[in-house]
């Protein structure tokens, strides 16, 4: 149960800052009219650097084993999110929902191993780290 409830809360702050850099940060990126292809660059080396972090610590904490089936599933809903939200958000009557999905179905393996291979390397680290080796 706690392995459960650690894995929420770490996807409702992945999700909550995704959330708030999208709508606070990237329309402050955009206000010069310019392609604010930037503003993904920084997205994706966040959530990296997120998943390298929290697998560290939580290689340190709990183990490499552990920690490193956290985060694959963390990495999963992450990329799940990334790829079933926005479509939602942006749905028009231009398209349906399915079509929206369909168009972006690639970026799930992509999100994943964008923060699930950090994360895992990392809780490889930390399990070392806790041992003392």
């Amino acid at each position: 149960m706690k392995g459960v409830f650690s894995i929420l809360l770490r996807l409702a702050i992945i999700g909550f800052g995704l959330i708030l850099y999208t709508e606070v940060a990237v329309p402050q990126m955009n206000k010069t009219g310019d392609v604010a292809i930037g503003a993904g660059l920084i997205a994706f080396g966040a959530l990296a650097l997120v998943g390298f972090a929290g697998g560290l610590l939580d290689g340190m904490g709990q183990g490499a084993l552990t920690s490193a089936l956290w985060w694959l599933a963390i990495a999963a809903g992450v990329a799940l999110g990334w790829w079933m939200i926005p479509p939602w958000l942006r749905n028009t009557t231009d398209y349906d929902y399915a079509t929206l999905l369909e168009q972006s179905r690639d970026v799930v393996p992509f999100i994943f191993g964008l923060v699930a291979g950090p994360a895992v390397l990392a809780s490889c680290i930390g399990g070392v780290m806790r041992r003392g080796v």
